[in-house]
């Protein structure tokens, strides 16, 4: 069943953990790699049932504490698309 909103009983989220992007310091200069990991873990929270899917940049280290570059925040539309996408 799918839903379009959350209901009053206790939802499942799972969380992808996006690689580092471009413009952070340990991007590893493979965005196709970022997005292609990201998608197969959307694929198994998907096929395991959740009902929603987050995704954050969470290997953006050290962390720029509101600098973000615009490469980082395209990077990561890139990345929501493609995971909604699949």
């Amino acid at each position: 069943m799918k839903r379009t909103r959350f209901l009053p009983q206790k939802s499942i989220i799972g969380m992808i953990h996006v690689d580092a992007l471009p413009g952070t310091a340990l991007y590893a200069g493979n965005m196709a790699a970022i997005i292609s990991k990201a998608k197969e873990e959307a694929k198994i929270f998907s096929d395991s049932g959740m009902d929603a899917i987050a995704i954050e940049n969470m290997h953006d280290t050290p962390y720029l504490n509101k600098k973000v570059g615009l490469e980082i925040v395209a990077s990561m539309a890139v990345v929501a698309n493609e995971v909604k996408s699949a």
